[in-house]
């Protein structure tokens, strides 16, 4: 058989070509139905929340609501995402596989996150693969501030213990991007059983919070506490301050005894016995004072000082002391550091020489309806030991304790059935007599204390105006200002007006001239101090009267004045010596002796100043708080001197402010002088050559302080000397100098100028002033005559 070549390889080429088209198609095919087994169904949705505060970091479930269909789904895997669609990585966090409950997967505490991840996604999967497509959901991250406030500050104005008032001060984060409030807390040494206080919103400011009078301080609280916060929650860390409690002392000393051993009335000696406190762990000492009734103290009525010992104590008054006017009562409060007790304790003062007992009281009862007038009966009970008493005086009363004229109204003898006495029809009311005052009277004189009633005019106003307010807002110690604000009596059908005056106590007017007369109809009574409003000298309240066209009521209401202010105590004495020698700059020690009174000083500033009395820029050298002691503060060496400043200036201040006027030192700096001759001149008299005659007149320097002495040299030129030795040296007496040159004084050789420098005993100053020698050293006119005569020879 004849075979045919050529076909058998076309045919077998042709085969071959199929062949491998079939392959192709089938490989194609393979894969499109490969694509097609991925899975088609999506999770239906993916939920989670954050519940790690730190910034930067997650923990917490995610959940994911599993498709529809799963059938054709092994496992949801999770990714982290750059937006809803796509992957921050082909790297995936994890996978959960299908189960009949929805999947979850947990992030554990901690746990990091790509910068770029804003979104998760959960792609569905099986054993061809992911679906091309995910579920997504935003990534937010919960995140509490971690930066904290830079400071709390709290001074305690409340002077019981265990209270607390006063202005908190916050000083806000250094930067408050990621907060949104400041929370404050009562807190201990452990942190732990937080009080909430306060929640205060950022302002872009440091903040405040007031502390109201009288906030008890929570049991077991030592410390209060802040945190920074924002919508996702509190800070972890946080600022703290230890509550400083003022507490003034709260036992009283356990009671006095006194008896008199001068027998002059009005005059006392002896012994005054005083029990100590029970309790004296919060008392420093004991002040004596004077009582015009058992608790009120009488004006400048301060005795003494006494230290506790633990022990009970003893004051002695010396023979013959005087009895101030309308005081009955020593009166004995305990103090410390932070100040005198509210309530103290009192003995009375019997006096011997005069009645023990004063009468047991006064009735009257005004039967005349004009203001201003009185008519009726006063019945004055006697005392209940009349032994001693002769007598009954009865005075007009200025408030329930003085007497408004020492002149008795009448005198009226025990002897009497009925000590009575009857104002006849119309009888004045003299002005300002509030009460009625009844003592008792014998040979040695009047009782100290009596009884009082008061006054009740018909015509008068019955009601008293309900309270009285006011702050001080002028930081000037003896100076006021601010608003005085009343509350209205609750009944005013009876009253026109409200008169405010400055009282020398609670009870007794300064002066008879009102501060201010305020109409009923006014909105609000009120009454404006303008600043710099001077204090008058006795005045320690504000009282306020009604008022109507019969008169002012006998009693009215008052109020102690708290005038703020800064120091008005100086600093006794400040002093420096100087142990650096180098001119310009100082070493050493400034001793500053304390204010006499340190009542209202907290701290001692020092400045540089220009003067005794100017400062040298507002910012001091050095701020020392008071001790009780006398303070000082060290210049390092080479410590410079400020140009322009030669005093150092000390100034006490307060919490409420610097005092105005303070004291000095001048700054005498070790060294050579300073202060250059202020002038030297020289005129020559003597013709002859290289020789000179005159004065040389030298100018003291404008300022010797620091000049012992003055030297004149000669010199070649304005700065350079010939010789270390002077010609003359003039010891500094404030008087100018002259040195004289003798006729035909030979001028020193190379010598232009004559040199003036001054000195001290630290050396010469390295700077002098000059003067030409202003010589023309001519020749004689005698040699030039024979040079001319010895030519003509020749």
């Amino acid at each position: 058989m004849k075979i045919n070549i050529k076909l058998l390889a076309n045919s077998i080429l042709y085969i071959l070509i199929f062949s491998l088209l079939t392959a192709c198609e089938n490989l194609d095919l393979e894969k499109n139905l490969n694509d097609f087994d991925i899975p088609t169904s999506l999770a239906k949705s993916i939920h989670f929340d954050d519940m790690d505060n730190d910034k930067g970091e997650i923990a917490g479930q995610v959940h994911i609501m599993k498709a529809d269909n799963e059938n054709n789904i092994t496992a949801y895997v999770l990714y982290f995402g750059t937006d809803e669609k796509t992957k921050q990585s082909n790297t995936p966090i994890g996978e959960v596989l299908t189960s009949e409950e929805d999947p979850t997967f947990t992030f554990s505490e901690n746990t990091p996150f790509p910068i770029e991840a804003e979104y998760l996604l959960v792609f569905t999967k099986n054993q061809e693969g992911e679906s091309k497509n995910g579920t997504a959901t935003a990534l937010v991250d919960v995140g509490v501030p971690y930066r904290t406030a830079t400071g709390i500050f709290f001074t305690d104005t409340d002077v019981d213990g265990g209270e607390l008032a006063g202005e908190v001060t916050i000083e806000k984060a250094d930067n408050e991007e990621n907060i949104s409030h400041y929370v404050l807390y009562w807190g201990s040494d452990s942190h732990q059983n937080r009080i909430s206080i306060s929640t205060l919103a950022k302002n872009g400011n440091d903040l405040k919070f007031y502390i109201a009078e009288n906030t008890i301080i929570p049991t077991g609280i030592t410390h209060l506490l802040l945190y920074t916060r924002n919508k996702d929650g509190e800070a972890k860390v946080f600022i703290s301050r230890m509550i400083d409690d003022t507490a003034v002392p709260n036992q009283q000393a356990g009671g006095a005894t006194f008896k008199d051993s001068d027998k002059d009335g009005g005059q006392i000696g002896g012994i005054l016995n005083i029990n100590k406190a029970a309790d004296e762990k919060d008392i420093t000492h004991y002040i004596l004072y004077w009582g015009t009734s058992p608790t009120e103290k009488k004006a400048n009525g301060y005795i003494d000082t006494i230290a506790k010992s633990n022990s009970n104590f003893t004051y002695t008054f010396s023979e013959n002391t005087r009895i101030p006017d309308n005081v009955a009562y020593f009166l004995i409060f305990a103090r410390n550091d932070d100040g005198e007790g509210k309530t103290g304790i009192s003995t009375p003062i019997d006096d011997l020489g005069v009645p023990e007992y004063p009468p047991l009281g006064i009735t009257f009862l005004d039967t005349d309806e004009n203001g201003g007038e009185i008519t009726g009966t006063l019945t004055i009970s006697r005392a209940v030991d009349e032994s001693d008493i002769t007598s009954y005086g009865l005075y007009w009363g200025l408030n329930p304790t003085t007497k408004l004229d020492i002149t008795p109204i009448v005198i009226i003898p025990k002897s009497k059935e009925a000590l009575t006495y009857v104002f006849p029809a119309h009888n004045n009311v003299p002005s300002y007599a509030t009460h009625f005052l009844a003592f008792s009277r014998n040979s040695d004189g009047e009782m100290r204390t009596g009884t009082s009633e008061a006054i009740i005019d018909l015509g008068v106003p019955e009601h008293a105006a309900v309270s009285l307010s006011f702050e001080d807002s002028d930081m000037d110690g003896g100076q006021l200002s601010g608003t005085i604000t009343v509350s209205r009596a609750v009944e005013e059908g009876d009253i026109s007006h409200y008169a405010l005056y400055w009282g020398e106590n609670a009870f007794t007017k300064q002066d008879m001239t009102p501060i201010a007369v305020i109409s009923k109809s006014s909105d609000i009574i009120s009454h404006s101090i303008t600043e710099n409003t001077a204090l008058p000298d006795s005045a320690t309240h504000i009282l306020v009267y009604t008022q109507n066209s019969d008169g002012e009521m006998g009693s009215g209401i008052s109020l102690l004045i708290i005038d703020l202010g800064v120091p008005t105590h100086a600093a006794a004495g400040v002093s420096f010596t100087d142990t650096d020698v180098r001119s310009g700059y100082i070493s050493g020690n400034v001793n500053i002796t304390k204010a006499e009174n340190e009542e209202d000083v907290s701290l001692y500033q020092l400045y540089w100043g220009t003067d005794p009395t100017t400062k040298y820029g507002t910012t001091p050298i050095q701020t020392i708080a008071a001790s009780g002691n006398n303070v000082a503060y060290t210049f390092i060496e080479n410590s410079v001197i400020p140009h322009g400043t030669g005093y150092l200036l000390v100034f006490t201040r307060n919490e409420d402010g610097e005092m105005g006027t303070g004291i000095s030192t001048i700054v005498t700096d070790l060294g050579p002088p300073n202060n250059t001759a202020d002038g030297i001149s020289f005129i020559d008299t003597d013709m002859n050559y290289n020789q000179i005659a005159g004065e040389v007149k030298i100018t003291k320097a404008s300022d010797e302080s620091d000049v012992s002495q003055y030297n004149l040299y000669w010199g070649s030129d304005r700065s350079t000397k010939l010789s270390s030795t002077p010609i003359q040296t003039f010891t500094a007496s404030g008087e100018n100098m002259v040195h004289t040159f003798a006729e035909n004084t030979a001028i020193s050789t190379d010598a232009n100028y004559l040199l003036v420098y001054t000195q001290n005993a630290q050396g010469e100053m390295p700077i002098g002033i000059s003067t030409s020698l202003n010589v023309g050293r001519a020749l004689s006119i005698i040699p030039i005559i024979n040079m001319l005569l010895l030519d003509d020879d020749e």
